[in-house]
């Protein structure tokens, strides 16, 4: 499910950060035959992740990605495993993490093996999508499948301290300044434009920059960033077009 090119009509959802209420408005009713991806950030600023995790588990048809914040909790996981409070549980408390989140995940295996698999960026045609607006995934590969494997392979080894390392690196953000650097990336990756996450707006649509070839979808939907109503479905069209649906 890592690479999905050819794709018609792919609807593309920003971070969920707990609001499972809010993400089924947005794409609950989508026929399951209509390609989804998810831009990862499960966890966090709400309380209901593990619905969202358990909907997005049973969902056919999608890609999830994995987000920083999922990355966080399971750091705090193998802290929590191995008895102690470290750097993860101290950060992901400041970053809103949810009690009632970190239990109900621990007596979830199913539920943590499928986070830990989770793919860190995925091709929709020509369109890369990835959780950070950032070119940090270099560090992991050049290519979807390399970068994928080294993430992957990263998360799967339960180390606290790799874990964390890695929260950090997806941590970066607004880190494609100019559009000679943002095109340099998607050369690397034989893509026309990237859809990344991770960085919340208030805007009613997808936030585009240098022409279309970057696109921001995290609309900051959950209620954890505040009470008004909002939260769009950004669609990837087989021949590249754009459009933006919003409930």
């Amino acid at each position: 499910m890592w690479k999905n090119a050819g794709m018609a009509a792919t609807a593309v959802l920003g971070d969920i950060h707990g609001d499972y209420e809010r993400m089924l408005g947005l794409v609950g009713d989508l026929d399951p035959a209509v390609p989804l991806v998810l831009v990862g950030d499960y966890f966090d600023r709400w309380p209901h992740a593990m619905e969202a995790v358990r909907w997005a588990m049973a969902r056919p048809n999608l890609v999830a990605l994995l987000g920083n914040h999922d990355v966080l909790i399971l750091a705090v996981l193998e802290e929590a495993a191995a008895g102690v409070k470290g750097q993860a549980t101290e950060s992901w408390l400041w970053n809103g993490g949810k009690t009632e989140d970190l239990e109900r995940l621990q007596a979830d295996p199913e539920a943590i093996e499928w986070m830990r698999g989770l793919a860190a960026m995925t091709m929709v045609g020509s369109t890369l999508v990835q959780h950070s607006d950032s070119p940090v995934y270099l560090l992991y590969g050049r290519s979807v499948d390399e970068v994928n494997r080294a993430i992957t392979a990263r998360v799967r080894s339960r180390d606290p301290d790799v874990l964390f390392q890695l929260f950090a690196h997806l941590c970066r953000r607004r880190q494609f300044y100019a559009p000679q650097e943002l095109e340099q990336y998607l050369a690397v990756f034989g893509a026309r434009r990237l859809v990344h996450g991770h960085t919340p707006h208030t805007r009613p649509q997808a936030l585009e920059l240098f022409g279309g070839r970057i696109v921001n979808v995290d609309g900051a939907l959950s209620r954890g960033f505040g009470p008004d109503p909002r939260g769009f479905v950004h669609w990837l069209d087989e021949d590249g077009a754009q459009r933006t649906m919003v409930r």
